[in-house]
């Protein structure tokens, strides 16, 4: 996910030089809507439990996923319709 995040992010517009900033950029030029809050938080959320998992109970992961399922299969589907749109 992350190359074809940075591909169509890259390709068109500014570099991003966070994984905040390809969300930033995508709401920007309208590739995706109302996802950009959401999704600078679960991709916090993964950088803890890539660099701090031994902090992080699985009690925490369960309502992260639980909480923020449906926003992340909304950023899945809104970058799908992009990527076929574009014929990425």
């Amino acid at each position: 996910m992350k190359n074809l995040l940075f591909k169509c992010v890259k390709s068109q517009f500014e570099a991003p030089k966070t994984y905040a900033d390809v969300f930033r950029e995508l709401e920007k030029h309208r590739i995706t809507q109302d996802l950009e809050p959401a999704m600078i938080e679960v991709t916090k959320f993964r950088n803890r439990l890539v660099h701090v998992y031994l902090d992080i109970s699985p009690e925490l992961v369960y309502n992260i996923i639980h909480d923020n399922l449906e926003d992340i299969n909304r950023y899945l589907k809104q970058i799908a319709l992009y990527v076929t749109e574009n014929n990425l």
